[in-house]
């Protein structure tokens, strides 16, 4: 259930992040903003860093927050040890604007919009951090609104040619693409688990599992419908949760069977439009787009 609606500050939250006990989001019209959640029911603003442009999405490890940063071509890194102080201490430039960031171990991964493409940036100096490779394929041109990665691949699903791309960054200075399954519309989300990846399709309004097992070979094993406009996708245990950006729900989804999922609910009410997923334990944070809250 919702146990809080909270506003954020002049801008469309788009992005978010939990660690420990903060909060970070990102803003279509700029700036980071951190609360306290520790108390879910009632989150405190604790620090902001104004940042120019379009913020698309966020990543925390550690004592630094790793931002897309659309409108500038850069990945931006912000030392947030101090969360009522947040400080910008190192950029590295993008070629084609970067629409999501994720964080494994010493190297950041980047996604881009069209003409597409997948960056890698080893992050080890945040104050230096440096571009290793950047891959293109004819499979990753278009729009790549995200990106997971788990082991040694990175999964992409390309949202303006419908399918999921699985490429192995075993060594992130030479990212090789192995595999690839179409059969998607129009897919801003992803999530991955184990042995299957969760996909949803705008489009088409549905959900893919897809068995990852070989990533050479991925293949669709299961498709769920009911959602409406579904933009983002995360999943935790058994259930996998889905924003639907055009009816203001989140929808539950039991994946304990992967070739047999079982909605839950597709009526959980929560602001206008949204968009981006946080998730830590029991506590799910949903970005609204339009209501400026979460």
């Amino acid at each position: 259930s919702v146990v809080k609606t909270t506003a954020v500050t002049s801008a469309q939250p788009i992005s978010a992040a939990i660690q420990g006990r903060y909060l970070y989001i990102t803003m279509l019209g700029g700036s980071l903003q951190i609360f306290d959640i520790s108390a879910p029911e009632n989150p405190a603003s604790v620090g902001t860093l104004a940042i120019s442009g379009l913020q698309y999405s966020i990543a925390v490890s550690g004592r630094y927050a790793y931002i897309a940063d659309f409108t500038n071509n850069l990945l931006r890194l912000v030392d947030v040890s101090n969360p009522s102080s947040p400080v910008s201490v190192g950029t590295v430039s993008i070629t084609n604007k970067p629409y999501k960031v994720f964080v494994s171990g010493r190297y950041a991964y980047v996604s881009s919009a069209s003409p597409g493409g997948i960056t890698i940036v080893d992050i080890s100096s945040p104050t230096s951090p440096v571009v290793v490779s950047t891959l293109t394929s004819t499979d990753l041109t278009g729009d790549l609104y995200n990106l997971f990665v788990q082991g040694r691949y990175v999964y992409v699903p390309n949202y303006t040619l419908g399918m999921l791309v699985v490429v192995d960054v075993s060594n992130p200075t030479t990212p090789v693409q192995v595999g690839v399954v179409t059969g998607f519309s129009s897919p801003p989300g992803i999530a991955v688990q184990g042995r299957y990846a969760y996909v949803v399709n705008y489009g088409t309004t549905t959900l893919h599992i897809v068995d990852i097992s070989n990533p050479a070979a991925p293949i669709t094993v299961a498709t769920t419908s009911g959602f409406i406009g579904p933009s983002r996708v995360v999943v935790s245990g058994r259930y996998a949760y889905v924003s639907n950006f055009d009816t203001n729900k989140v929808s539950v989804v039991d994946v304990s069977s992967s070739t047999a999922p079982v909605v839950i609910t597709h009526a959980i009410t929560v602001g206008t439009a949204p968009l981006g997923f946080a998730l830590a334990g029991r506590l799910l944070a949903v970005m609204n787009y339009t209501s400026q809250t979460f």
